[in-house]
């Protein structure tokens, strides 16, 4: 069990280094990467982009997915701010 959850966490490590670098991914390079087969790595990454409401789009003809800068990093700024503000608040009294 633990060793799955290593696995996972690597893979997602791996995933988010490669959305940070690059805008466009080819899927049969990142499940090579990700030590995974093609169809099991495009359904893990199909989750993942459900789950983090990220702002991808997978095109299954060419095997690619591209993912905006923006939103990538727009949910993280956000919880930023907010957590900022919260601080603020919690200073000011």
């Amino acid at each position: 069990m633990a060793q799955d959850d290593f696995v996972d966490n690597a893979r997602l490590l791996v995933f988010e280094a490669y959305c940070r670098i690059h805008q466009c991914i080819d899927l049969r390079m990142l499940a090579a990467k990700l030590n995974m087969d093609e169809s099991a790595a495009e359904k893990w990454v199909v989750n993942l982009i459900r789950n983090a409401d990220l702002n991808a789009k997978i095109n299954s003809q060419v095997r690619v997915m591209c993912v905006p800068v923006v939103g990538l990093f727009q949910r993280r700024h956000a919880v930023c701010v907010t957590r900022c503000h919260s601080l603020q608040t919690i200073l000011a009294i």
